[in-house]
């Protein structure tokens, strides 16, 4: 399947060493930005084996976004999840929504 284009990347592909995004201490340029979506997008792409659904914990991290960004990148549906709901309202969206995985770090604390 080809990459679909991402925008906001794509148009910054002249100033790769330019700063992307910077959150909680994490700074990363567009260049940093496109490898790890890529890297991302294609793990996704190998374990999600053409789910149309992954959810991603709602955190202020630049892991949420290339997770979100990669996603996309692999033509996923992206469903974001409060970390700070309670267990029966994460139930029912996961339950909604049926994600094939859910993208987090293993220490992230979910209930």
């Amino acid at each position: 399947m080809p990459t679909p284009p991402l925008p906001l990347v794509e148009r910054h592909h002249d100033r790769a060493e330019h700063v992307a995004i910077k959150m909680g201490g994490v700074e990363l340029t567009y260049g940093e930005l496109d490898r790890a979506v890529n890297q991302a997008a294609a793990a996704l792409a190998a374990q999600s084996s053409g789910a149309g659904v992954i959810a991603v914990p709602a955190v202020p991290e630049v892991e949420t976004v290339v997770a979100t960004l990669a996603a996309l990148r692999a033509g996923v549906t992206v469903t974001p999840l409060n970390p700070g709901a309670g267990t029966a309202e994460l139930a029912h969206m996961v339950d909604d929504c049926r994600p094939a995985l859910v993208a987090c770090r293993p220490d992230l604390d979910l209930p």
